[in-house]
């Protein structure tokens, strides 16, 4: 065969592909050229709309949902008035988190509860899967190497190698910290103070003459799993002398609450019991039961949503809100959006964020306060 047939012959064939190709485009079914439908990948909870994914200046804006992992459709009409469909995939690719130290402390012979009081979450799934392995003796004082690992339904692994630290049970020794001390460390910055029931009762006089002008008194907490309500028994009589005495006042609440309903019932009870009070610092949102945590199955998604609408309930009644917390806490698990609270006790605090109060003791002595110690702030405005 000559060259130019062999050229001819190709010549025809390349002909009927492209003849091919353009009818089969042409007729091609509709629930075919679905395949067809571009898709992008967006992270779970990531805020976006279809004029950002898409990179183009559409009029048909949407919001796409990325409260739920899965594969969804998308229609709009595009800049020509044309309409387009694409296909959205919402992935986790985020890891659990622990909050393990690099050594666990265990007392000798106890039962080793590691799982259960080390705090191991996950953005989207309630109940990551936590594993411990390692060769420890829990009954022989020592020190062991392990290995914490934690896995998402989505594959997504954290994994931490640390040390168990066996030893026997001490007793524990009280330090305080002397008030001139207190002064000094609080530098030229207000000192605040936050008390509740257990400070019993206060001498609010010799509080301000100390020169303490601040305090957060706690108004109340709740019965673990249920919805009842308990008022500090001590919360009327210190905001009273409180006031009397020229000291400025915010209130804090503890609280267990795993729901936005059970949250909203919280909120609304501090609310109820702030009428015709005069709040000076805001409202304090005092979540802290990290060791158990692992059994409220609850995702930090769900933890933050939950600590918003408490903080949006006391915005829309007129009061401050504030989140209490720990500087690990603040950093790894929380989405802060309002004003901080930090605990951190050290005396150089290294958190980065903005903080109207740095709460950097737990054992300041107060005078007018003699029954224990007592935790000491700094109020930065």
């Amino acid at each position: 065969m000559s060259k130019k047939k062999i050229i001819i012959i190709v010549s025809i064939c390349l002909l009927l592909i492209i003849i091919g190709i353009i009818l089969f485009i042409a007729f091609i079914p509709k629930e075919v050229v679905k395949e067809f439908v571009k898709e992008y990948e967006v992270e779970v909870y990531k805020d976006i709309d279809l004029k950002e994914l898409l990179k183009e200046d559409i009029d048909d804006n949407k919001k796409i949902d990325t409260e739920k992992l899965g594969t969804y459709e998308y229609k709009y009409i595009d800049s020509k008035n044309e309409e387009k469909t694409i296909k959205v995939k919402v992935v986790d690719k985020t890891a659990p988190i622990v909050m393990l130290r690099d050594t666990y402390y265990h007392i000798k012979g106890t039962n080793f509860t590691i799982l259960e009081d080390t705090m191991c979450a996950d953005n989207y799934d309630d109940e990551p899967t936590c594993t411990v392995e390692g060769n420890y003796d829990l009954d022989t004082v020592g020190t062991y190497d392990a290995v914490y690992t934690a896995t998402d339904s989505s594959g997504n692994k954290f994994t931490k190698k640390f040390k168990v630290e066996v030893e026997e049970r001490k007793k524990a020794e009280e330090t305080k910290i002397p008030f001139e001390e207190v002064k000094e460390r609080a530098k030229d910055n207000k000192l605040l103070i936050d008390v509740s029931k257990w400070e019993k009762d206060i001498d609010w006089k010799r509080v301000k003459e100390s020169g303490i002008d601040y305090a957060f008194i706690r108004l109340g907490t709740e019965k673990y799993n249920t919805d009842e309500m308990i008022l500090d028994p001590y919360f009327e009589k210190n905001y009273k002398e409180a006031k009397e005495n020229g000291i400025k006042i915010g209130v804090y609440f503890f609280t267990y609450a795993k729901s936005i309903k059970e949250v909203e019932i919280r909120a609304n009870f501090v609310v109820d019991n702030l009428k015709d009070k005069e709040i000076d610092l805001g409202v304090a949102y005092d979540f802290e039961c990290w060791d158990i945590y692992n059994s409220m199955h609850l995702s930090l998604h769900k933890l933050n949503n939950i600590k918003d609408r408490f903080m949006e309930i006391i915005k829309e009644n007129g009061y401050r809100p504030v989140l209490y917390s720990s500087k690990n806490y603040l950093e790894e698990v929380w989405d802060v959006n309002t004003d901080v609270w930090l605990a951190h006790y050290t005396e150089e605090t290294n958190y980065k964020g903005d903080k109207l109060i740095w709460q950097f003791a737990s054992n300041g002595v107060i005078p007018g306060i003699d029954t224990k110690t007592v935790d000491v702030n700094v109020y930065y405005e």
